[in-house]
């Protein structure tokens, strides 16, 4: 019975000594995960704006000066030559001194001109000019036929050259201004010498306008009578 005992204690340390030492079975790592990366989402391009189309300026070249120095060469020269002449001889007014010579001047190419655009580029230039030597060649314009465009551009330079000689306070006012009352020269004319004779105000110029009263153009009439009792205040 004892023998059995001891038996039973010995198969029991052993048993509990095998289990002591027994490693633990190694147990399979976990299976990796696998990352997946997403493509890289590439942002749209933004429409691009429409080119803005950028203008160069044009830059004109200066107006060339055009000299002469007799009216053959002038008239020889093409219409061109002559309005760029025309400029250049209107530039020098600019001068007071030289005013009258330029006067003189711009007068014999109006009376050799042929073309109306140059014609009327001549009376712009002696309307600016101030002077009344200026006057009697823009008043001549009316003594034959002109196109419209001329007619017109003279009676602006007669009215601009009544207005100013005026004011001017030249000695020869008067009989500048007189002159320009002549029935042959358009209505308008003659009432802007009316008028420059009111701003004149000088008694002298009364027997002028009372030989209006008569007149065949009534408004001439009645502006003669109202610059009449104009002076006479």
């Amino acid at each position: 019975m004892r023998s059995l005992l001891i038996g039973l204690l010995l198969t029991t340390l052993v048993a509990m000594g095998c289990s002591r030492h027994e490693e633990p079975a190694p147990q399979p790592p976990p299976p990796e995960k696998t990352q997946t990366h997403a493509a890289p989402v590439t942002p749209p391009t933004p429409a691009s704006a429409p080119a803005t189309a950028t203008r160069t300026p044009v830059v004109h070249p200066p107006t060339p000066e055009v000299t002469f120095n007799n009216l053959e060469q002038y008239v020889a020269m093409d219409e061109q030559q002559r309005l760029a002449a025309v400029s250049t001889v209107g530039d020098k007014g600019a001068d007071k001194a030289a005013a009258a010579a330029t006067a003189k001047k711009l007068a014999d190419m109006l009376r050799v001109e042929s073309s109306p655009q140059v014609k009327t580029a001549i009376l712009d230039e002696l309307g600016n000019l101030e002077q009344p030597a200026a006057l009697t060649p823009v008043l001549s314009t009316f003594d034959t036929s002109q196109p419209d465009e001329v007619k017109q551009s003279a009676i602006d330079a007669a009215e601009s050259l009544l207005s100013d000689i005026a004011s001017s306070g030249n000695p020869n006012a008067l009989n500048s201004i007189t002159s320009a009352l002549d029935t042959r020269y358009p209505t308008e004319v003659r009432q802007a010498a009316i008028s420059a004779l009111e701003d004149l105000e000088d008694q002298r110029a009364l027997p002028y306008l009372q030989k209006l009263l008569t007149d065949s153009d009534p408004d001439v009439r009645q502006q003669a009578s109202d610059a009449i009792d104009w002076l006479k205040e």
